[in-house]
């Protein structure tokens, strides 16, 4: 399970100490995040998305959606390999 899979206490505190540790998984997700979420926003004044255009009934989807985009390219990355 995860707990197998996490690193010591002391690994994680020298990552964020390093300035040389870069998470390109974090960057690329939050944009994706951001990316899709524009299209769904809705309650706006100045721009309102095409989805919440066509079917007002919608909502505004942004931050469920955006989160689980998200979420979901974050985690595939960090997925451990398949043992043989």
């Amino acid at each position: 399970m995860w707990r197998r899979r996490r690193a010591p206490g002391t690994v994680v505190a020298r990552r964020l100490a390093d300035p040389r540790h870069t998470n390109a998984a974090e960057l690329s997700a939050l944009l994706a995040g951001v990316a899709v979420s524009v299209p769904l926003s809705s309650n706006q004044e100045m721009y309102v998305g095409p989805l919440p255009s066509h079917w007002p009934g919608l909502g505004d989807l942004t931050c469920p959606v955006g989160f689980a985009v998200s979420a979901l390219l974050y985690a595939l990355p960090a997925r451990p390999p398949k043992e043989s």
